[in-house]
């Protein structure tokens, strides 16, 4: 029996059967560790995308609604500063009435009131002076109407007052005054400055003087103290020039 040599044919251990078999192996460990899962969604992506996507929307949806309304308030600092600055110039307007005893709107002006009708009636304290006033010279024109408001509640006349440019002073009262009317009375009444140094708007200073005539005589005193006389003739002069003696009035007929 012819022995059958396996040298050449044999395969030996280890060899490639070996080989292949322990490729085999790593192939099937290798495909088995490497291989790729199923595609799909992961365990609750579903839901996580469906809350974003409905939270995405409800962003959307408040930035899209109309923009809140916002309540217009009024400034007030503007406000209180225009307040401010109306009550300080009432009081300025207020001031310089009572400091140039001008009559408001028909009040009670030096103890002198605003009657709703003239006192000419028989019995009343009723009679006239005059009053003129020179500026360098030139004569100045006493207003008519003072003593007669025009923005008074209705028509009234203080117990001083005018009704023309003559210069005449109407005084009508009642009853005579235990002092005497002033001069300085009817000043406040016209709502002008009256001193030793100033007349209506006219001042004296370094090169003007006053000077004063009550019926032609100098009168060195203060002028509101002139009490007013029936045909009084009280001239005031600022200057130089002056007219010396003083121009004179002659009172018309039924004054």
């Amino acid at each position: 029996m012819r022995s059958r040599q396996r040298g050449t044919d044999a395969r030996p251990a280890g060899t490639r059967k070996d080989a292949w078999r322990g490729s085999l192996r790593l192939s099937v460990f290798y495909q088995s560790a490497c291989r790729a899962k199923p595609l799909g969604p992961r365990a609750g992506s579903s839901q996580t995308s469906k809350k974003k996507k409905s939270t995405s929307l409800a962003a959307a949806g408040r930035r899209a609604g109309p923009p809140p309304r916002r309540t217009q308030q009024l400034p007030v600092l503007p406000i209180a500063v225009a307040l401010v600055l109306l009550a300080i110039a009432i009081a300025v307007v207020i001031a310089y009435r009572s400091a140039s005893g001008g009559p408001t709107a028909g009040g009670k002006v030096s103890g002198i009131p605003c009657d709703t009708g003239e006192h000419v009636a028989t019995g009343d304290h009723h009679y006239h002076a005059y009053l003129d006033i020179l500026y360098e010279g030139t004569e100045v024109s006493v207003p008519a109407q003072i003593g007669i408001p025009s923005d008074a509640p209705q028509p009234c006349f203080y117990w001083l007052h005018t009704h023309d440019t003559t210069g005449v002073i109407h005084i009508e009262a009642p009853a005579p005054d235990d002092h005497g009317f002033t001069l300085g009375q009817f000043f406040d009444i016209w709502g002008q400055k009256l001193s030793s140094k100033q007349v209506a708007t006219f001042k004296t200073d370094s090169t003007h003087q006053m000077k004063i005539w009550v019926d032609g005589q100098p009168y060195t005193g203060n002028p509101r103290d002139i009490v007013l006389k029936a045909h009084e003739q009280v001239v005031i002069e600022i200057g130089p020039p002056f007219t010396d003696p003083p121009p004179t009035f002659t009172f018309p007929s039924g004054l």
